[in-house]
């Protein structure tokens, strides 16, 4: 009987044990995704108030054209951001669906060990079960490689759709101000601020993969170079038309190729580009 108390003992300090490990490590993950979302937001309210001062300075016809365009720039952003956010729901009920299972296979293969045979057994088994994990991840992998297809075809037609409305409502900035000066900045701001949108929300729906996807980390030091980047880019501009065309394109181009990076992990690009190279060159070395 008393060994059999201290069994139980033993069985319930390792599952308070446990529980409290795995509490901690909740605690981390969010208080690293808190960190990391505070950069990359943090970051990108930086890039945008330098660009309004940088307007300011070149000129009050210019700041007053930035925050006009600023202003409608946000209008689709906020649109834009709905995909975003439905992005980043499915994605990370896609990736928590298979992350799930990865947990699943490893608790089963714990509990039912392995056989106790010779090492030939191993060496039989070990090409079908390297075979039969690539083609398991491949079936985790095709709900979210079908998302991330889906969710940026959605991107471009959107980002399409407000550059043609646009580019035909361009007459309509003109009510903002009577100023001629004004004006003629706006005019010419007009064909940069219809094509961003285009990369705005391809920029915004990849950022909501990618998140889905829990790549906190490459996002907040992704926006962090891309805003100080931008920022040189900014600084050097001698116009408002300057500063959208190659301060603010700076900005979102980064950050779209930070969050492609993520999302191509998550979907596992990577590693079958790595596989591909290690096929090809791997078998090339022992030819030779």
């Amino acid at each position: 009987d008393d060994d059999d108390d201290d069994d139980n003992n033993d069985d319930s300090l390792k599952q308070r044990s446990k529980q409290s490990n795995n509490n901690n490590n909740v605690g981390m993950a969010i208080f690293r995704a808190n960190v990391a979302m505070l950069g990359k937001q943090g970051s990108l309210l930086l890039g945008w108030a330098y660009a309004t001062a940088r307007a300011t300075r070149i000129g009050h016809d210019h700041v007053a054209a930035h925050q006009v365009a600023l202003s409608f720039w946000l209008i689709f952003a906020f649109l834009f951001d709905g995909a975003a956010v439905s992005a980043q729901v499915l994605m990370s009920r896609c990736f928590g669906a298979s992350m799930a299972e990865d947990e699943n296979s490893v608790v089963a293969a714990v509990v039912g060990g392995r056989p106790n045979n010779t090492s030939s057994h191993d060496d039989e088994t070990n090409s079908f079960s390297s075979s039969d994990k690539q083609k398991k991840k491949q079936k985790q992998r095709a709900p979210m490689q079908s998302l991330v297809l889906y969710m940026l075809k959605f991107a471009l037609i959107q980002g399409l759709a407000a550059t043609a409305l646009i580019l035909c409502s361009g007459g309509f900035f003109s009510v903002f101000t009577p100023d001629p000066n004004i004006q003629s900045h706006l005019t010419a701001l007009i064909p940069h601020l219809a094509w961003q949108q285009v990369l705005i929300s391809l920029t915004l729906v990849t950022e909501g993969l990618a998140v889905g996807g829990s790549k906190f980390n490459i996002l907040a030091v992704g926006t962090t170079v891309s805003t100080l980047a931008a920022v040189v880019a900014i600084k050097r501009a001698k116009s408002i038309v300057e500063i959208w065309s190659f301060g603010i394109v700076t900005l979102f181009v980064g950050r779209l190729i930070t969050a492609t990076i993520g999302v191509l992990d998550i979907v596992g690009a990577f590693q079958i580009l790595s596989k591909a190279w290690r096929s090809r060159f791997g078998t090339s070395s022992n030819k030779a």
